[in-house]
């Protein structure tokens, strides 16, 4: 059982690092000189940039929602009927928290530290 689990880990981790070298960018052949533009675009007043949150906190609630489920299957334990179906759905989260760990590196950690909960 000890196998299975840190097994598991390691697949985990393995498809997190592997998203995260991936990249979502596709990158032209050929560069494209910027448009040029003629007039002043500070007099509308608005001339900082906005960034919203919206993609970090859905990150955020993906590994949030992994790390429960796995205090969820580490509080029942390996002798629970439906362990092996949890341990299975979290292995399936692998693809998204690796997207959730490239689009905010600071999500690493607390992945990581869910992880290592699920090692014996």
């Amino acid at each position: 059982m000890k196998k299975i689990l840190s097994w598991t880990a390691v697949g985990i981790m393995s498809i997190g690092a592997l998203a995260a070298c991936s990249s979502d960018k596709k990158s032209p052949s050929t560069t494209k000189a910027p448009a040029v533009t003629t007039g002043d675009t500070s007099a509308s007043g608005d001339d900082t940039a906005t960034t919203t949150g919206g993609a970090s906190d859905e990150n955020a609630a993906t590994v949030d929602k992994f790390c429960s489920d796995v205090a969820d299957l580490v509080a029942k334990g390996p002798t629970a009927s439906d362990y092996a179906t949890k341990l299975q759905e979290l292995i399936g989260q692998g693809a998204s928290l690796g997207a959730a760990v490239s689009a905010d590196p600071t999500l690493q950690t607390k992945l990581t530290d869910c992880l290592t909960k699920l090692q014996p």
